[in-house]
């Protein structure tokens, strides 16, 4: 017995409806995932910027800043800010400093990574990628997009010199 009468003599078109149906939900539930992705993702993203904006180092307001004199006219620069280095991170944030001279006021930062591994730097990702989490290094905007800057609202200093 073959075809069609064998999956009747077997009460075999149950089992072949139950797996057209499986194969069905199946397919409808991976287009209603795929379809829905970008909301996931989305929600994802705003998650881990939301945690990362309350991670970053407590700042001090600069003795002599304007955020701490009230001026007349309402200002449309953000108020300076003071960081505390570790004498690590300050040794690294000087060297880079240095290194980024030689390119200019805006930099690249493959060359700086570059120009810091061929010199030789300890760890230089690792310094480079928390200077720009502490909001040292700023990215530029508009046609200068992907080039990247000191941020000069930043004031640098070493925690050794804040103890004493």
């Amino acid at each position: 017995m073959r075809g069609l009468s064998a999956i009747a003599a077997a009460d075999g078109w149950s089992l072949t409806v139950m797996g057209v149906a499986i194969v069905l939900v199946g397919l409808s539930v991976l287009s209603l995932v795929l379809a829905n992705l970008h909301r996931f993702l989305n929600l994802w993203d705003e998650t881990s910027r939301a945690f990362k904006e309350k991670t970053l180092v407590r700042e001090k307001p600069v003795p002599g800043s304007d955020a701490e004199v009230p001026s007349q006219e309402p200002s449309t620069a953000p108020p300076a800010r003071e960081l505390f280095l570790s004498r690590e991170d300050m040794e690294a944030y000087q060297y880079f400093h240095w290194l980024s001279q030689r390119q200019g006021d805006v930099f690249s930062l493959p060359k700086l990574l570059e120009h810091a591994e061929k010199r030789g730097m300890d760890r230089p990702h690792y310094h480079l990628y928390k200077m720009l989490g502490l909001g040292l290094i700023e990215e530029m905007k508009g046609d200068q997009r992907g080039f990247y800057r000191w941020n000069p609202e930043v004031i640098v200093r070493s925690d050794e010199n804040s103890e004493s």
